[in-house]
């Protein structure tokens, strides 16, 4: 399953898992057997998230000049991976891949993070 993907891919679907559930950028960070790790993509920081120091650093900024699939700069929510079925991912054409340097970003703050639990740490890194 993890040779039909690439790292860093950003796909644009609908996400059952926020609240509201709605259409959302996301992007692949990792794959396990048939299930997918993934992160949100955000056109604004959460208020909540302003006020918490160490949720802001967890916010990589993107640009529209390096990801021209955007209609916005952006932020990639580093504090939680989301699960998904890879299967779901399939049927769907990326709609590009982070930057690089981006992509290097998001794997030091996945790797340092305090709020994503080891085991996608793990799935994470070794992919």
């Amino acid at each position: 399953m993890r040779s039909n993907f690439v790292k860093g891919s950003v796909y644009y679907l609908f996400v059952p898992f926020t609240t509201p559930p709605k259409n959302k950028y996301i992007v692949l960070v990792g794959i396990e057997k048939t299930e997918a790790r993934v992160l949100l993509i955000n056109t604004d920081i959460h208020e909540l998230i302003k006020k918490m120091t160490s949720m802001i650093n967890e916010q990589i900024k993107i640009y529209v000049k390096q990801h021209v699939f955007l209609k916005h700069d952006s932020y990639v929510n580093c504090c939680t991976v989301f699960p998904m079925n890879a299967a779901d991912l399939v049927r769907i054409r990326p709609q590009g891949v982070l930057h690089p340097t981006a992509l290097k970003m998001v794997e030091k703050k996945i790797e340092n993070s305090f709020t994503i639990c080891k085991e996608d740490q793990d799935i994470i890194s070794s992919w």
